[in-house]
């Protein structure tokens, strides 16, 4: 299943991804009053990890901004928005199964009735030493083709910034932009949609100091994960 990325490039150059359909195609379909089913995967900033408390999750998670943000936008009921974020997890364990959820990540796609897929998997590989930039690459690769075969729109979400406190070392923080890139580079090979919350978070750094935006050095503080969350309607509106 894993694939490298010469052979990404030379899928690229034969436009082998231009017969998938992007995630903007659901909004007619929710416009017209259908419905939509949505899993957003990925680490603690994709759960809501508590900045300072990271073993409680903060109610203003992601995923459940993005929830209420298209309850306004189409409607109560419409977008059923699944958080199926786990701690402490990367990529590659999610792929593998080892990420305790209790199955690979193919197995949950044979299975799922959700037709979009989020994953913001990035600062846990980067920050864990256990993959290179050019292995993650590779597992997005991966994580991509599975998500295609079962016919699902997917998305990949960028992490938020790392700031040298506590936990986070320098080593870190100056690693992560270089799997950021990776994430930005395969979707833009693959044709999938990506939500730069990384830009977003970076820029706001212009007015705000590192501290505010990631309080414990990573976890984003309550208004940062709103403007994250509100961001992940972009692709799909």
């Amino acid at each position: 299943m894993q694939q490298s990325i010469t052979a990404l490039k030379e899928k690229t150059t034969q436009n082998d991804y231009a017969s998938f359909k992007n995630a903007s195609v659901h909004k007619n379909g929710l416009a017209d009053g259908g419905t939509i089913a949505i899993e957003c995967y990925g680490d603690s900033t994709m759960w809501g990890s508590t900045s300072l408390n990271s073993t409680v999750q903060n109610p203003v998670n992601p995923p459940a901004v993005f929830q209420r943000t298209m309850d306004l936008l189409f409607g109560t009921g419409k977008a059923s928005i699944t958080n199926k974020a786990i701690r402490g997890t990367a990529l590659f364990s999610m792929l593998a199964g080892t990420d305790g959820s209790g199955s690979t990540f193919e197995a949950k796609m044979q299975v799922t009735t959700a037709s979009v897929i989020y994953c913001n998997h990035a600062q846990n590989d980067c920050n864990s030493l256990l993959r290179t930039v050019s292995q993650y690459k590779n597992d997005l690769v991966t994580f991509v083709n599975i998500v295609r075969k079962y016919g699902k729109t997917l998305i990949l979400v960028t992490p938020n910034i790392t700031i040298v406190l506590d936990g986070i070392t320098e080593t870190m923080t100056k690693r992560l932009p270089a799997f950021v890139d990776a994430m930005r580079t395969v979707a833009r090979g693959m044709g999938v949609d990506l939500v730069d919350n990384h830009y977003y978070t970076f820029k706001s750094t212009r007015y705000i100091r590192g501290y505010d935006i990631v309080p414990d050095g990573v976890h984003p503080g309550t208004d940062v994960y709103a403007m994250c969350g509100r961001n992940l309607e972009i692709s799909v509106v």
